[in-house]
């Protein structure tokens, strides 16, 4: 069991100045044990959970569960589409993609893909929907209208995560195993190319404009840079140990790069891909994530028990808000909800009950 802290300091090491901890009261509700990851959809948050394997959809504003609808398999992380109306969902040991329905609470209808699939991502349309296959070293390419695989892509090993190009036909596959990035033709349906990074890459981040794809590395504790036009590594930015996958500035000058052996966030200033600093925060940070205005990062802290919130253009802590143990998602319904290991899903709140920061900054 990881320790529960409340309390403790946050601060930035070369862009700032400490900002101490604010008692925070925490809407939370109990969905029961082990969450995988949460998407939101339509009014609602939807977390993948196992033991038992579940989808449970939350009502977002009153922070109260709607549903819990039995999965048959081992869910892995959820994908919604852009109406909200369904979510897809791996199952990791079953071999097949789950469509749920959010509104009737029903599984609507699922699909063979790969061995082990781990991650869905669909395309800017919503029409397809790309499964990363981790045992078998395949995307399968699933036709979300007609309820079928269209084509089962070669990839490197190990893939964990697909990232779409937002306007041409381009998707990019972190492959853990085989430290690459595949690129994959979307609408040929096939490999085009192979780009070596660095030790484990993670799931990759581009640009608004695509010109650039940033990729984390856990083993190497890198920032891979990529030209997306050449389809060529353009740096490799030293960040520090074991970070997680970057978030973007509203504004793409800045990637934000958590630091679980650092207990920080790396700053690196783009495009030239320099570290320019590095934000204190708790232990063991996991991915971040922006509000809406892109004002505030919320960086869930892991082994601290607490989620450190960022001014982006200040790059100093706002506050650190506790939380219950191991927080390791923010998402952001009427207001900045974390899902924690233990159970819970909380909305963080001030003094009075009210959501904080909602409307979003």
């Amino acid at each position: 069991m990881r320790r529960l802290v409340i309390g403790g300091a946050a601060g930035i090491l070369g862009l700032g100045t400490l900002g101490l901890t604010t008692p925070m009261v925490v809407q939370a509700v109990e969905i029961g044990p082990s969450p995988i990851g949460a998407v939101w959809a339509d009014d609602q948050i939807a977390v993948t959970a196992q033991g038992p394997n579940r989808l449970v959809v939350l009502d977002s504003a009153a922070n109260a569960i709607r549903f819990q609808i039995p999965l048959d398999g081992q869910p892995g992380l959820p994908t919604a589409n852009r109406r909200g109306s369904r979510v897809f969902v791996p199952l990791f040991d079953r071999g097949r993609m789950a469509a749920v329905d959010t509104r009737d609470g029903v599984v609507a209808w699922s699909v063979e893909v790969g061995r082990g699939p781990r991650s869905v991502t669909l395309d800017p349309t919503g029409r397809r929907a790309y499964v990363a296959n981790a045992l078998d070293g395949t995307v399968s390419v699933v036709n979300v209208r007609r309820q079928f695989v269209e084509a089962t892509i070669p990839t490197g090993q190990n893939p964990i995560a697909v990232t779409i190009h937002p306007t041409r036909p381009r998707a990019y596959v972190a492959n853990a195993g085989s430290g690459d990035i595949t690129v994959v033709n979307t609408k040929r349906l096939r490999a085009a190319t192979a780009i070596k990074v660095c030790g484990q890459p993670l799931r990759p981040v581009i640009s608004p404009t695509g010109s650039r794809l940033f990729v984390s590395c856990r083993t190497s504790g890198t920032l891979a840079v990529i030209d997306t036009e050449r389809n060529a590594l353009t740096r490799l930015v030293e960040v520090g140990r074991s970070p997680a996958p970057p978030t973007l500035s509203k504004d793409a000058r800045r990637a934000f790069v958590p630091l679980a052996g650092e207990n920080s966030v790396a700053v690196v200033e783009l495009p030239r891909a320099r570290v320019s600093g590095r934000i204190a925060v708790g232990s063991s940070p996991t991915t971040a994530a922006l509000n809406r205005r892109g004002r505030l990062l919320f960086v869930p802290n892991t082994d601290g028990s607490s989620v450190s919130v960022i001014k982006v253009k200040r790059g100093i802590v706002k506050r650190t808000s506790p939380t219950r143990e191991v927080p390791i998602q923010v998402v952001f319904g009427t207001g900045p909800t974390v899902v924690t290991e233990s159970g819970f899903v909380e909305v963080l709140a001030d003094s009075s009950g009210a959501a904080l920061f909602s409307p979003p900054e």
